[in-house]
């Protein structure tokens, strides 16, 4: 398999998926609990979109990184990627059943 840069066309579905999710009113009756890890200084995904989207949803925890952090939280430095891992134990901690 070769890896390289998005297809325009790749790029103009993510952007038409994207639309779609964040305007779909079925957010507000997500019963899915949820675990937003999210990077503010993020320069491949808007952390304002998804952010947005958070704020639609019932039952989410957001967790936000400053500008310590960009789009691959799990893959930075070990002080980020220790408190990312730390946050969803957190969370699934909280959310499993006993």
């Amino acid at each position: 398999m070769l890896l390289g840069p998005p297809s325009w066309r790749w790029v103009m579905r993510a952007f038409e998926s994207t639309r779609r999710l964040r305007d779909d009113a079925r957010l507000k009756a997500m019963r899915i609990p949820l675990l937003m890890i999210v990077a503010e200084a993020d320069k491949l995904v808007s952390p304002k979109a998804a952010l947005q989207v958070a704020g639609k949803l019932p039952d989410v925890r957001v967790v936000r990184f400053g500008k310590e952090s960009a789009h691959e939280i799990l893959r930075e430095a070990d002080s980020v990627r220790n408190r990312a891992i730390g946050e969803i134990d957190i969370f699934l901690a909280s959310r499993a059943q006993a």
